[in-house]
């Protein structure tokens, strides 16, 4: 099982983990790269894996991984960023609707 597919099935179970406790856990040098590697994966299934910024009493701030359903906002987001490419913009800018 690859190391991005661990931290799958591990956030699945409804936890929230920072990329020290993935690192323990699982003995992964680099939890972002192996999340990145089953980003696209998880989101042909509806699925992402965000990262929220969460700061303590004492002011430190951590990054927790935790996964979730794709809302209809991000998803449109996302299908219009796949669209509009900088070739797309060059495009406009040629027939001056730029």
């Amino acid at each position: 099982m690859k190391q991005g597919d661990k931290i799958v099935e591990f956030l699945r179970c409804g936890v929230e983990a920072t990329s020290a406790e993935l690192k323990s856990r699982f003995g992964i040098a680099n939890p972002r790269a192996a999340v990145d590697s089953v980003r696209d994966g998880l989101r042909l299934g509806g699925l992402d894996i965000y990262s929220n910024s969460r700061t303590n009493k004492k002011g430190v701030t951590t990054r927790k991984y935790r996964i979730g359903a794709i809302t209809k906002a991000v998803h449109y987001g996302r299908d219009a960023m796949g669209w509009f490419t900088s070739d797309t913009y060059k495009s406009f800018a040629r027939a001056g609707l730029v």
